[in-house]
């Protein structure tokens, strides 16, 4: 238990440290994960992806009957992956009406060697390496791979979560 702790205080809470720090009252933040990240930053307006505090989302993805689990089987047939590509525009247009201040990510790297291989690009100061990563993240309905994130957003910080996995922080510039 303490080491699950630890790495949620190093990450997600260190990113929510950050943006508590760099924030004024009421900016937006786009989040997966809202828990400790929004605890450390409670003067801060949170845009749940997943949809659990965020009505817009939960009734769209009610709607198509679409959830991050029964995904990989919607992929399969045409007529959902057609509804889902619908969808997913649907999110990242609402999420970029948000206009929000941060967006919080968790990218994550299938395999030990991957993973190694971003914790070398963190050294050299290699971010591209994320953003490929991030592009295909479905919980984000994709916003990276949409040319208006790199508008709009940069590379804030990067904490480790796990292993494979780490808390990418943007920042609308």
């Amino acid at each position: 238990m303490g080491e699950v702790y630890q790495s949620l205080e190093n990450s997600n809470g260190a990113a929510g440290r950050f943006i508590s720090s760099h924030s004024q009252f009421g900016d937006k933040v786009i989040a997966r994960d809202l828990g400790i990240t929004s605890w450390y930053a409670p003067d801060q307006v949170f845009i749940d992806v997943v949809g659990l505090t965020d009505p817009f989302i939960a009734r769209k993805k009610a709607e198509l009957g679409y959830n991050i689990h029964n995904r990989y089987l919607m992929e399969q047939d045409p007529a959902s992956l057609e509804k889902m590509k619908v969808l997913f525009a649907e999110m990242r247009q609402y999420l970029f009406e948000q206009n929000a201040k941060w967006l919080v990510g968790m990218t994550y790297f299938g395999d030990f060697e991957t993973a190694k291989s971003a914790k070398n690009a963190i050294k050299k100061g290699e971010f591209s390496f994320f953003y490929d990563y991030f592009k295909n993240d479905a919980f984000y309905y994709h916003i990276a791979s949409d040319a208006r994130f790199f508008e709009r957003y940069a590379l804030a910080g990067i904490w480790q979560y796990s292993a494979t996995t780490y808390v990418t922080l943007f920042q609308n510039v």
